[in-house]
């Protein structure tokens, strides 16, 4: 239902629609864009009146809806106070943690040198 979902709202009048950009997830858009305390369905868009003469007339069941608004100035204040929110510790010895064990040390061979060469060379003479 993601791509022709609607939100939908009562008005005093009507019935609102909200058509979700697709920026956000549909939870948060409508906990956002429908008032505080207001009941919102969400519904697929072939569901609405393909005439929208009269819109004002509009009635849907909010009597058991998919959630209710919070309003933007909440959404927002939310927002911001969770992106407050320190980042929670990592266990020991994860890789975001400071204090993870060290790698294992490094067990491949040293690469041979020209020095290398010559400490056997002369080695081999004794």
């Amino acid at each position: 239902m993601q791509l022709t979902a609607r939100i939908i709202y009562p008005l005093d009048d009507g019935i609102a629609v909200v058509i979700p950009s697709g920026e956000l997830p549909l939870e948060d858009v409508a906990a956002k864009d429908v008032p505080a305390g207001t009941p919102y369905l969400l519904i697929d868009a072939s569901d609405l009146p393909t005439d929208r003469t009269f819109r004002a007339a509009w009635t849907a069941d909010f009597s058991a809806p998919d959630g209710y608004g919070i309003g933007a100035d909440a959404w927002f204040a939310a927002r911001a106070a969770q992106a407050r929110q320190p980042t929670p510790p990592q266990p020991s010895g994860s890789p975001e943690s400071p204090e993870a064990d060290p790698p294992p040390p490094n067990t491949d061979p040293e690469p041979l040198t020209e020095s290398h060469l010559e400490e056997e060379t002369d080695n081999d003479h004794d």
